[in-house]
């Protein structure tokens, strides 16, 4: 997208030795839950490989994308400390209801690792999540460390945040 709407450099290469990082990764889910040995290793190969990435394409692109700014907003907003984790999971799910992505695979992947992402689990509160909406395009325009993403590109008013926190209610079950 950052490379279509604004002209930012795209490596296809690049780009799918990413897609086979997270591959590995969601299929890879039990031995990372049950913290085998196995399991533990890969998530250090794994680490070292979005390292190498970033490296590579002199970017945090390859490991940080739109789900970073709504947490970093968020941090900004409530003083808080989250669980880094959860917090970026519970991101990544709202981000991708955003970008009008599938979810399944996600939301199966962050089950079988059994990770907390649901907002209560992160201590998160739908009002907290509201105000971090609305001040996003705020919080984007001051933080120009941020690459181009979804928040950028569609923006986010009352209407748009009303509309997303509806379906994230909905897929969290709330």
């Amino acid at each position: 997208m950052a490379a279509d709407v604004i002209g930012e450099k795209y490596d296809e290469e690049k780009a799918g030795q990413a897609s086979k990082l997270l591959e590995l990764m969601v299929g890879s889910a039990k031995e990372i839950c049950d913290l085998s040995d196995g399991g533990l290793r890969l998530l250090t190969e794994l680490y070292t490989g979005q390292a190498v990435l970033r490296d590579l394409c002199d970017s945090v692109r390859p490991s940080q994308g739109s789900e970073h700014h709504f947490a970093h907003c968020l941090e900004s907003i409530t003083k808080s400390s989250y669980i880094y984790g959860e917090l970026i999971a519970m991101s990544v799910v709202l981000t991708t209801l955003y970008q009008v992505r599938p979810m399944k695979n996600i939301m199966a992947f962050l089950d079988k690792v059994e990770a907390s992402y649901h907002p209560a689990e992160v201590g998160v509160t739908y009002d907290e999540i509201w105000k971090t909406l609305l001040r996003l395009p705020q919080y984007l325009e001051e933080e120009k460390q941020h690459l181009f993403g979804i928040y950028h590109h569609k923006g986010m008013d009352e209407k748009k945040a009303e509309e997303l926190i509806a379906i994230f209610r909905s897929v969290m079950g709330d």
